[in-house]
């Protein structure tokens, strides 16, 4: 494919990370390039969890630097200066329908959450009348809003707290406009070599990867999409001639092997990318 034909995705760079904020751009980096990101956003009805997160998509350094100059399709946006331009060139009649617009989804998005607790309400107490034998009466439009008047004291009184959040600006008038691919590399601090060659090197053997750290490692590498497959290594990059303790390997492989991964270890020699990534795997054998 040409490079004048291949999609280019904006990455918002804010305080120095990079993010994706649409969903299709989300889905064309993981199926065409193996890009999986983490989810950083909340979710609006229950923005104190921290298990299923939504947009926007957090990057890696790497798989910004593989995007950007590796595969040349993605550039960076300044996302601070973007939006401040933006908003400069908008007039208080643009600003002030867009804060109409936010607020009446905001309402919509509350007005549907009350439909759905209404409907989930009429289920559990269907279900319960079931499990005791007695009929099912459903309740009336006057309970109905009593129901739902009790909930907007909880829920409408959300409205006064203002949880700050990285947002898209593309409801911005000329927002979209403004995202030209000029962004400077500098906006993104570049990885190190030893890790960014050893996420190239997974990347030409299709892997998908997330961050390690939890498992003591730089990446996770996965042999499908991550959604479906297990982890199957720990990987860390060393520089050619980094010296790392024999104790590391011990510990890498048990905790690899305890935990059902292998531990991946590699070096390129220099900054030849043409020449051959040297990579070992080791577990333990008859452990875990």
């Amino acid at each position: 494919m040409a490079d004048s034909d291949r999609r280019r995705v904006p990455i918002s760079v804010i305080a120095g990370k990079g993010f994706v904020f649409d969903v299709d751009d989300l889905k064309y980096l993981r199926e065409e390039y193996n890009i999986c990101g983490t989810l950083t956003g909340i979710l609006p009805q229950i923005p104190q969890q921290n298990v299923f997160m939504g947009m926007p998509l957090a990057l890696m350094p790497e798989d910004i630097e593989y995007l950007v100059d590796e595969v040349k399709v993605a550039y960076l946006v300044d996302d601070k200066d973007v939006h401040s331009a933006t908003m400069s060139g908008m007039t208080q009649e643009e600003k002030d329908d867009v804060i109409a617009g936010r607020e009446r989804l905001q309402r919509l998005q509350m007005e549907q959450h009350k439909e759905n607790a209404w409907t989930r309400r009429q289920a559990a107490l269907k279900k319960r009348a079931e499990k005791q034998g007695v009929e099912y009466v459903p309740e009336d439009e006057e309970k109905k809003a009593q129901v739902l008047a009790s909930m907007a004291n909880t829920i409408d009184s959300g409205v006064m707290y203002h949880i700050a959040t990285a947002s898209n600006n593309a409801s911005l008038p000329g927002y979209e406009q403004r995202l030209e691919p000029q962004g400077s590399r500098a906006l993104v601090k570049p990885p190190p070599r030893s890790s960014y060659y050893m996420y190239r090197y997974l990347q030409l053997l299709n892997y998908f990867m997330s961050p390690g750290l939890r498992f003591g490692g730089q990446f996770l590498a996965y042999p499908g999409d991550s959604l479906r497959f297990h982890s199957h290594h720990i990987a860390i990059g060393f520089d050619w001639d980094e010296e790392f303790r024999v104790m590391d390997i011990v510990g890498g492989g048990r905790l690899a092997t305890a935990v059902k991964k292998c531990w991946a270890v590699g070096a390129q020699r220099d900054d030849d990318k043409t020449k051959d990534y040297q990579a070992f795997t080791i577990e333990w054998a008859g452990f875990g």
